[in-house]
């Protein structure tokens, strides 16, 4: 069996730090090298890219970066570093088509929407997460099937490949044949609030159902 990982609070603090700076790494190089990339390909390449570095953590759970020379610690910043840059190139694409399509006078009103959706997608895939998470009995003292549990969920990621062909393929496009949507309105709300109900009941009837320790 290979040792634990066994990160200190300073190493934690490290990973964050690199990824914040990671992330304005992101925002660089999208507006030097990126911008005037078609966004279909964008998206679609990062979104590989994001796949197969998720998919990269096996090499961190079965521990092939010791036989490597690399530690774990470099090798998780390294990590970070790539998943951070990769995902605010994606990210950044969503906020000029944002700033493209809304209306003038209610910016503060259309950033709060979209922040509210991006929790609630959060909060939504977290659930997820911890359903999968329990289904292949991934607990605190049992990391059998952590390496299954990571091809399943790096695999889930091309899925949104499919919805790719929805964005427009340029910024311009995005103002192109605009016009307001009741039935997109009703769609959106509703991914809002069932998403958010969904995902409080979720929580709340596990926690309803997790037998208190102490009792036991």
């Amino acid at each position: 069996d290979k040792p634990p990982l066994n990160f200190s609070d300073s190493e934690f603090a490290y990973l964050m730090a690199v990824g914040t700076l990671a992330s304005a790494a992101g925002a660089f190089l999208y507006k030097v090298c990126f911008r005037e990339i078609s966004w279909h390909l964008l998206f679609v390449c990062s979104i590989i890219m994001s796949s197969a570095l998720s998919a990269s953590q096996l090499i961190l759970i079965y521990g092939m970066n010791r036989s490597w020379g690399i530690s774990d610690i470099w090798f998780a910043l390294g990590d970070e570093t790539i998943n951070n840059v990769v995902g605010f190139i994606i990210s950044m694409p969503m906020l000029v088509l944002m700033s493209k399509i809304c209306p003038k006078g209610v910016e503060g009103s259309v950033y709060a929407l979209v922040t509210s959706l991006q929790m609630v997608g959060g909060s939504v895939g977290g659930t997820f997460s911890a359903y999968a998470t329990s289904g292949y009995g991934v607990t605190l003292h049992d990391f059998s099937n952590l390496g299954r549990l990571t091809v399943v969920t790096s695999t889930v990621k091309l899925v949104t490949i499919l919805f790719v062909p929805l964005l427009p393929n340029r910024p311009e496009a995005a103002r192109e044949g605009a016009k307001t949507s009741l039935f997109g309105g009703f769609l959106l709300l509703t991914a809002l609030f069932g998403g958010l109900a969904w995902s409080l009941g979720a929580a709340i009837n596990k926690l309803l159902h997790t037998p208190d320790p102490h009792l036991l």
